[in-house]
């Protein structure tokens, strides 16, 4: 009798308030519906750019043969190798491929005929399933080319295409170096937003918000106050996360520790003005955590973190874009893996800073009005 009189209240008590409702119910079901979908470790639409220096017939059915399989597309036909490097650091393509200007010749005469081939290593899982795709395709294509009376055309000799394959920025495709630096984006997220949006409904819970609302505390530096300790702690353990990346699982660090911090303080623009928003809607401390964590799947799922954006449906690649963990897990990885620096992330250390002062702005406007 005690266990069901118990069991009532807390039932009473959780759905007393109608937004639980939506957090409860209707939450998983719109995210299970977006994660069906970005969910995927299916790779297709592999950005390529295709350096051809022999521009015969052979190697345009080569390039042909590659993008009719559906998993390429080439975007990019530069007139040098070197234009390659310039494409996979601004994260604009994942494959190059160079076909050397003896190709056909080579071909024709029975020898082999090397491809080079050039993968954006930094997504160790991407990289090593797009290697496979190539490897795949270019083996059919040799064997179709045997078989469809090659003696007759290459006289009597049987034709073959090595590939060459290099991934760059992760040579041994391993997959720690490519998760630990994102792991520094999850921890951040989790942190910065779990504990903004609980600090401040527990004021709420204890009652003590009312008394801070009448002395001279304005609500400004209320919200400031608040803040700033997490904002401390994100700094701390982006420089822990930072060191143990580097010192224990040996991940490169090839950029600058100042632009990383510049780059986490822009992103916890938008982890505290959520954390900030949601405690201005939650009444309790439990409702603050469900809300925060409805916010924080869906962050982590279309960020990029584990399933390829280009990956998902076009409709689920539009929602991505107003994703601040999408931006924050780009340029954490360019940074640790490539080296990059501002120029290279300019556009998206910007659109990270736009939805960041837009969030802040919301949430201050909205704390002001609940505290005042």
């Amino acid at each position: 009798m005690r266990i069901r009189h118990i069991a009532k209240k807390e039932i009473l008590q959780t759905f007393r308030d109608r937004r639980m409702l939506g957090i409860l119910f209707f939450a998983p079901i719109f995210q299970l519906i977006v994660f069906g979908y970005a969910a995927t470790y299916d790779i297709n639409r592999i950005p390529t750019a295709v350096v051809d220096y022999d521009y015969s017939r052979l190697s345009r059915e080569l390039v042909s043969t590659i993008q009719a399989s559906g998993y390429f597309e080439v975007i990019a036909n530069p007139s040098h190798s070197d234009s390659i490097t310039s494409f996979v650091d601004h994260g604009e393509i994942w494959c190059g491929i160079v076909i050397p200007p003896d190709y056909e010749e080579q071909i024709k005469t029975g020898k082999s005929a090397d491809v080079q081939v050039i993968i954006d290593g930094s997504n160790s899982n991407t990289a090593g399933i797009v290697a496979g795709y190539l490897g795949k395709i270019v083996r059919e294509y040799s064997m179709d080319m045997i078989s469809f009376n090659s003696r007759d055309i290459y006289g009597g000799r049987q034709p073959n295409i090595n590939i060459e394959t290099r991934a760059w920025y992760n040579p041994n495709l391993s997959s720690r170096t490519y998760n630990v630096p994102a792991v520094l984006v999850m921890i951040m997220l989790v942190i910065t937003m779990v504990l903004t949006s609980m600090a401040v409904v527990k004021e709420k819970e204890l009652g003590t918000i009312e008394q801070i609302s009448v002395t001279p505390i304005k609500p400004v530096e209320l919200m400031i106050g608040k803040t700033m300790p997490f904002v401390m702690i994100g700094v701390v353990d982006i420089l822990i996360v930072t060191t143990v990346a580097i010192f224990w699982f040996d991940v490169p660090f090839l950029g600058s520790i100042w632009f990383l911090l510049l780059a986490a303080f822009t992103f916890m623009l938008t982890t505290l003005g959520t954390g900030l928003l949601i405690s201005t809607f939650s009444s309790t401390q439990q409702q603050a955590m469900m809300t925060t964590f409805l916010f924080i799947m869906p962050f982590t799922i279309l960020s990029g973190f584990a399933f390829p954006i280009s990956n998902m449906p076009i409709e689920i690649q539009y929602v991505t874009y107003i994703n601040p963990v999408r931006y924050f897990v780009e340029i954490v990885r360019a940074i640790f893996l490539k080296g990059s620096g501002i120029i290279e992330l300019k556009d998206q250390l910007l659109a990270l800073l736009a939805i960041g002062l837009s969030v802040m702005t919301v949430s201050v406007l909205r704390f002001r009005k609940r505290a005042s």
